[in-house]
């Protein structure tokens, strides 16, 4: 027996000890060992023991050799099998000796049920016993809900991975220098490693291949030949393969056999070692193959399915499995191999066309460039009918649109347009061509018709299943329209609604959060932009997406840019440079580079911004746009000090460059501040005015302040001695308005107070709205049945009652805006409610709970009947409602079973009505045992439903 010290050592003192593995991994002789010096209860369960009633035989007659233990078995009178069995294992563990074990060894025998009634009986007993361990061991264990109890005892669980042999034991049987080719044959299987040892047969490598075989024909031979073929050809088993195959119990027969398995997302497989001497040919239909590999490519692995096809020489199937591949299937797939598969395709494959196509589009969707040109210039020399020709002809525009070539491409996809009805995955793509090249016109006529090109494009991937495409779409509406326009509310929600239907984790939804993150800094909310920038890198990073995680490093640099850190701006460009790919021979690289430069000089670090400079200007894409790098020289001349070349620089800049119209307003800021420098201040007054226009109608007066805090003060104050320039806004610092729950403003922790009527609707409205408000607007609001000058009028007065008050309305530039510095509650809760349900992990428990302090009470519960304020309050209770279903079910996962039903209280709080939080509470404590309260709850869900008239 091989003193498995390592393993030992991993089940320490743990009270409870799960050991799972197939088998021939040592189950049994670790049982053994762990005996050795503790008495134990030893329950050896058979193929004959399968219910509940049989395991309680097999208790009792375990305990027949202590007279005790028999007594007080035999006393238990119930006649229920479970609560008989309760009784036993009661009456059993109670008289066991101090520091025991109860060992129940082989439990997959047991019916699924039976097994956990004999685990959960024997625990609820054990907490009393501080000194009893409990160890289970089976080939697999079925799902053994513990309740509160998983978290009142140690446990441990112990795998195939933890048993199979390491190098330095299976040297201990084979000897070292046959140690390596052993394990590397056996994977460490400690049956197929004890039984080489025992047959001496490490001396030649190839021998020891008998021994492999010995071991796998005595775990397969209770199967049918055709069955155990069915474990070679087929690489992923699941209910749905063995449904296909005429084999409904397949993985749960593999398992009872023993037989190794590994873990393969929603699959399993079994585990090469076995695989590999199975030399049956496969058994299947056509139809039954095509059918399995169909289910593959839904599960997510394509190339399971394209293996499988064309491994039994049905390539002309294969190619279609690709060919109707959406780009979901192929998100998480290495596009070069799967290029090199669809190229063993014969060449009079009819699929072929379709399937390069398909490749090529995913190629295209990660910036794949070398590659996806490869595929279309493969296309381009096959015989391709109409429809084949025009949804090449869309990929072409695809990439003219990516490249800026804006004429070319609207020209080319409106005229192959009309010829993709019957073609919608070509017909989306080509409309989101389309609107990708309007968006680069940055006219407003443009953007409105791009906005209406975008929406299509979703529209019609929603409706054939893309959700990748329309993720896509949304994204683009968010960061190419809205954000540019300065639209940032509509940015972030378009921006939040494309995460929601991509995968978590996936390329793409890396690739969104650094779109979105764009939103986040251009709000400056630094926090929050750095939390979705840390999650996309480590997306990309999973992946080995240079892309994702070159432009997450790209982002980050710009808020510690904003931060005036160039430590940081440099390490962050650092991890950008280091991880080019197609992007960066793009136009977008040369882009990186000058944006680098812009943002070292914003830093300080001027020295290394004229490197980077110097390396954007070497691009070659700056030949035919030298406006890449214009915005970076004026950046370096300003932190230079040269007012002259900054203003000459920044406005060719702005009359004949190329600039988003949400970063104008910056480099207007920078001009005012050369013209302050050269002592022209009624020119630094003219843009200074232009920049607070700009800002406000942005919906955000903020920026300036937030993105320039040294400049911008000084440029206010520009005139204000005679009265000509602009007047900064009267800030109250720290002002804090509380809009749930009630209405209260507070200031250096006293309560302030706002004239009752309309001066106090105004301050709502704006704590409501979350931005600046036209005048006119904001008279509309308080009096929608007076005309434009009366109402313009009466905001005169209500607006001097606020301020004669609290000073805390501001009103600039045909605006109106709450004081610098006001934090309102239920922004803050909206932001920490949408980042909590964005987070996984660790954190995600506790940000929801942090988000839902903030929910005190319903939105201005004392003006439910003001129409403005109806939908915000339906928004905020409906995201606390989804908080409070987040965290109950966070809360259950856990065991926490307290916490998930009073998560459940607060939602019926919201929603006296929910009639099915009401069972889901009963639902856990009844798995929990605590029947009574499971009870309760269901009936108050009865009642729930008969207020309704609903039936029970």
């Amino acid at each position: 027996m091989l003193q498995r010290t390592r393993v030992l050592e991993r089940c320490g003192h743990a009270r409870l000890l799960f050991v799972e593995a197939p088998s021939g991994y040592g189950k049994t002789t670790l049982v053994d060992q762990l005996c050795v010096e503790r008495p134990a209860l030893r329950v050896d369960l058979s193929e004959e023991d399968r219910t509940t009633g049989r395991a309680v035989a097999r208790l009792i007659r375990v305990a027949s050799y202590d007279h005790a233990l028999t007594a007080a078995a035999a006393s238990a009178g119930a006649a229920d099998p479970t609560d008989r069995l309760a009784e036993v294992a009661a009456a059993l563990v109670r008289l066991l000796p101090q520091s025991s074990l109860v060992v129940l060894d082989d439990v997959h025998h047991l019916e699924p049920g039976a097994c956990a009634a004999l685990v959960s009986g024997l625990l609820s007993v054990l907490v009393e016993r501080n000194d009893v361990g409990l160890v289970v061991a089976a080939r697999a264990l079925p799902d053994i809900d513990l309740g509160e109890l998983d978290d009142r005892v140690p446990t441990v669980r112990i795998g195939a991975t933890d048993l199979a042999f390491d190098r330095s034991e299976v040297g201990a049987l084979v000897g070292l220098d046959h140690a390596a080719v052993c394990r590397r044959m056996t994977e460490g299987w400690p049956a197929a490693v004890a039984l080489w040892a025992e047959h001496g047969a490490g001396i030649d490598a190839r021998a020891p291949t008998h021994v492999l075989d010995a071991v796998v024909r005595h775990l397969l031979e209770p199967l049918a030949p055709a069955r155990r073929a069915a474990l070679r050809a087929l690489p992923l088993l699941d209910a749905n393969v063995g449904a296909a195959i005429e084999w409904p119990d397949l993985v749960a027969d593999v398992q009872r056999l023993g037989i190794p398995l590994q873990r393969t997302g929603s699959f399993v497989r079994v585990a090469d070692v076995v695989r590999d001497r199975i030399v049956e040919r496969t058994p299947f239909t056509g139809d039954q193959l095509e059918q399995i590999a169909r289910h593959y490519t839904a599960a997510g692995d394509v190339l399971a399915g394209i293996d499988l096809l064309v491994g039994t020489g049905r390539h002309d199937r294969a190619g279609d499995l690709l060919a109707r591949a959406l780009p979901e299937h192929l998100a998480q797939l290495d596009l070069h191999e799967l290029r090199g598969v669809v190229e063993t395709l014969p060449p009079t494959t009819p699929s072929m066309p379709a399937a390069l196509l398909t490749v090529a589009r995913a190629a295209g969707s990660r910036m794949m460039r070398t590659l996806r040109a490869q595929l279309l210039d493969r296309l381009a020399q096959l015989d391709l009918d109409p429809a084949m020709s025009a949804a090449t002809e869309v990929e072409r525009v695809w990439d003219l649109a990516q490249n800026a070539r804006v004429d070319e491409a609207e020209q080319r996809a409106f005229a192959v347009l009309p010829q993709l009805d019957a073609d919608p995955v070509a017909r989306a793509r080509c409309l989101w061509s389309i609107g990708q090249s309007l968006a680069m016109r940055e006219d407003e006529a443009s953007f409105d018709r791009a906005a209406t090109m975008f929406s299509q494009c979703a529209g019609v991937a929603r409706a054939v299943g893309l959700s990748s495409l329309r993720a896509a779409a949304l994204s683009a509406l968010s960061y190419r329209i809205h954000l540019r326009r300065g639209q940032f509310d509509l940015a972030w929600a378009r921006a939040e609604e494309a995460l929601s239907i991509v995968p978590r984790g996936t390329t793409q939804y890396g690739a969104l959060l650094t779109f979105a993150a764009e939103v986040l800094d251009l709000l400056a909310r630094d926090d929050e932009a750095i939390e979705t920038l840390l999650e996309a890198s480590a997306v990309g990073r999973s992946y080995a997406d240079a892309r994702t995680v070159a432009y997450s490093a790209w982002n980050m640099a710009k808020v510690h840019a904003r931060r005036r850190d160039p430590v940081a701006v440099a390490e962050c460009l650092a991890e950008a440079d280091a991880n080019h790919g197609d992007w960066f021979d793009h136009p977008t690289g040369a882009e990186f580079l000058a944006v680098a430069a812009e943002m070292l000089a914003r830093a300080g670090d001027v020295e290394h911004a004229r490197t980077w400079l110097d390396r954007a200007r070497a691009h070659p894409a700056v030949a035919e746009y030298p406006d890449i790098v214009w915005a970076a020289e004026g950046a370096i001349a300003l932190a230079d000090g040269d007012a002259e070349a900054t203003e000459r620089i920044l406005t060719k800049l702005l009359d004949e460059g190329y600039t988003e119209p949400v970063h104008r307003w910056q480099y207007r800021l920078w001009i005012a501040w050369a013209r302050h420098l050269r002592g022209d201040d009624a020119g630094a007054l003219d843009l200074i005015a232009h920049v607070q226009r700009d800002v406000a109608a942005f919906g955000h007066p903020e920026l300036p302040e937030r993105f320039e805090p040294v400049r911008w003060p000084t440029l206010l104050s520009i005139g204000r001695a005679d009265g000509a320039g602009p007047s900064a806004p009267t800030s109250i610092a720290s002002a804090s308005i509380r809009l749930l729950g009630e209405f209260a403003i507070e200031h250096g922790g006293a309560t302030l107070t706002v004239p009752p009527g309309k001066p106090e609707a105004l301050v709502k409205l704006l704590a409501l709205t979350g931005r600046s408000l036209p005048v006119e607007e904001a008279a509309d609001a308080l009096w929608d049945d007076a005309a434009t000058d009366v109402g313009m009028r009466r905001l005169r007065n209500v607006l001097s009652r606020v301020n004669a008050s609290t000073s805390l309305v501001v009103r600039e530039q045909g605006a109106l805006t709450l004081a610098a510095g006001t934090v309102v509650d239920a922004v803050q809760f909206e932001a920490a409610a949408q980042l909590a349900l964005r987070t996984s992990g660790a954190e995600r428990s506790q940000r929801i709970v942090d988000a839902l302090l903030l929910y005190r009470g319903e939105l201005l519960p004392g003006d439910r009947f003001v129409d403005h304020t109806v939908l915000p309050r339906e928004r905020m209770r409906s995201l606390a409602v989804r908080l409070n279903e987040s965290l109950a079910e966070e809360l259950a996962a856990t065991g926490d079973v307290d916490g998930a039903v009073a998560a459940i209280e607060r939602l019926l709080d919201a929603d006296p009505y929910d009639d099915r939080s009401a069972d889901r509470a009963a639902e856990l404590l009844a798995d929990a045992g605590r029947h009574s309260s499971a009870r309760a709850w269901t009936e108050r869900a009865d009642r729930i439903r008969a207020e309704l008239g609903a039936d029970a």
